[in-house]
């Protein structure tokens, strides 16, 4: 235990960073994944808001010595999203072929 004035990092606190932590890295690695598994990324979800909140309610993030989690959890995060962007721009290319194609059916279709 480490005191800081009135507060104290304890390695509960430093535990808790690091799930924090593994459950944004595996987010990011399903989210890469080619066949996305929608409940896993909830339950990650689910998971880490809950980490958030107690790391929250005691404002862990907001002193010095704990900088490089914050500096990787904010990276962390900011990975997500350009993950999620890209799985968007890649739904959306699938969705416009899908179209494409029922077009292409439909035309077939009404010339027999």
């Amino acid at each position: 235990m480490k005191t800081l004035g009135i507060e104290t990092i304890h390695k509960e606190d430093i535990a808790q960073l690091n799930m924090l932590t593994k459950i944004l890295e595996e987010q990011i690695n399903v989210l890469q994944k080619s066949d996305i598994d929608g409940r896993r990324i909830e339950v990650l979800s689910e998971q880490a808001q809950r980490l958030v909140n107690k790391i929250s309610e005691k404002g862990l993030l907001e002193l010095e010595d704990m900088r490089p989690y914050r500096e990787q959890i904010e990276r962390l995060y900011n990975n997500i999203n350009l993950a999620i962007i890209a799985r968007k721009d890649e739904t959306q290319k699938q969705i416009k072929q899908i179209r494409k194609g029922k077009k292409i059916i439909e035309t077939y279709s009404s010339n027999l």
